[in-house]
């Protein structure tokens, strides 16, 4: 039996049992005062803590509306950005074609090139040939591979298995699966 029991987290109030004890330690009420406890404050009595209780939670209320609607303006401003941005694409393209089409009725007939650029246009696709020729050559000529050379380092051995023992050892290398490998060389 407990008679007239105290708690630092309720000044004023004295628990008759423990039931109403135990019901105050589950309260916002005790854990708001177990943290001004912690930062050096002194305890709130109750009617206190719920008028700050009230004012905290009509200020998260109002920010709540603020951010809500700060939300839809911002979005209803970036539709409108969108659109306008638009808007000036589509008018500057418009503007770029009937420019184009001004200059293009405007232009006088094409001139024919002249002997001097006809020759250097034809070296100049020669050139062009030649390299492609070249490059056609260079891409035919296969790449072999020693499989006796490690892949880490300049070790060559006598045979693949001793290369790949040797990568195995030094570099942990290794073929997963080796088992479905049905032709290692190749």
């Amino acid at each position: 039996t407990m008679a007239g029991v105290t708690c630092y987290t309720a000044p004023g109030v004295t628990f008759d049992d423990r039931a109403s004890l135990q019901e105050h330690y589950k309260s916002d009420w005790h854990r708001y005062n177990l943290k001004r406890k912690v930062a050096g404050l002194p305890p709130l009595p109750n009617d206190q803590f719920e008028a700050r209780k009230a004012a905290a939670l009509a200020a998260k209320g109002d920010q709540e509306k603020k951010a809500a609607s700060h939300k839809l303006d911002h979005v209803k401003q970036n539709k409108k950005d969108k659109v306008a941005g638009r808007v000036a694409d589509r008018k500057e393209r418009i503007l770029k074609m009937n420019e184009e089409k001004e200059k293009s009725s405007m232009k006088k007939p094409p001139v024919p090139p002249t002997k001097k650029e006809e020759e250097e246009e034809d070296r100049m696709k020669d050139d062009e040939t030649n390299e492609n020729e070249e490059e056609e050559e260079e891409e035919e000529e296969p790449f072999e591979v020693d499989l006796r050379r490690s892949l880490f380092d300049s070790n060559l051995a006598e045979d693949i298995d001793e290369s790949l023992a040797h990568m195995a050892k030094k570099y942990g290398f290794f073929i997963p699966d080796v088992e479905y490998l049905s032709d290692l060389e190749g």
